[in-house]
């Protein structure tokens, strides 16, 4: 009886982000999740110095990171969080999370159980960082659920739909990924919902080749096509 009112009194406290958002100037594209798993806002728990973004062993990420971005297999797990950041850095990608500051309702890391009290400030990010043309959803979910209702659907919108442009569909194996466009302040934005490194509902070998896909090879031919044109003029 007191491990039930204990457990219901440690997931109904309030969660702060442990990490600030990874963002330079040289920033394209920005990876957005949700929130931290508890292991690591759990205030009870002295953080390694090392604990960073997707740190738990059982999630995906940088192993679908690497494979992206062709590194050596089984690296960016064992680098210190200063090497991961130059890695990211050289490929001109940040990181951050919608949420900064939440109550979660049961204790664990399910999204549904998060009563949100306040979210970054994606606009500030945006509007400081202007290289950011791309951000990647690392949950298809959480592109309704999250990131539409908190920077898309209320009054004070930082992002409002380019109806010019309609969303493409890439497909891999049966699996699809959407690629929806926004304007920040009428600058273009890509908004690219991904396959959660988080759960193995998906074979990570398509996960791997649709990442590889939207952070190395279509935006990469995006710029070269542009600068053939360019050339051309």
């Amino acid at each position: 009886m007191n491990n039930k009112n204990n457990s219901a009194l440690n997931s109904s406290t309030e969660h702060v982000h442990p990490f600030e958002p990874f963002v330079s100037k040289n920033t394209k594209t920005l990876i957005l999740g949700t929130f931290p798993g508890k292991d690591f806002t759990d205030s009870n728990k002295e953080n390694d110095k090392e604990d960073w973004y997707y740190g738990t062993d059982r999630n995906e990420f940088w192993e679908l990171i690497e494979y992206a971005l062709g590194c050596k297999e089984n690296s960016l797990k064992k680098m210190t969080r200063d090497e991961k950041k130059e890695v990211l850095e050289k490929h001109n990608i940040g990181i951050t999370d919608i949420v900064k500051k939440t109550i979660r309702t049961e204790n664990n890391n399910s999204d549904e159980n998060l009563e949100v009290m306040e979210t970054n400030d994606l606009n500030s990010i945006l509007d400081k960082y202007k290289g950011i043309d791309t951000i990647v959803l690392t949950s298809k979910d959480m592109y309704k659920n999250s990131f539409k209702k908190y920077y898309v659907e209320t009054d004070d919108a930082i992002l409002k739909q380019d109806k010019n442009k309609k969303a493409e569909t890439h497909e891999e194996q049966g699996k699809k990924i959407n690629i929806y466009y926004y304007t920040f302040k009428e600058r273009p934005i890509r908004v690219v919902p991904l396959h959660t490194p988080a759960r193995k509902n998906v074979a990570i070998d398509i996960k791997k080749t649709l990442y590889k896909y939207i952070l190395n090879f279509y935006f990469r031919i995006q710029v070269i096509d542009k600068v053939i044109l360019q050339r051309n003029l």
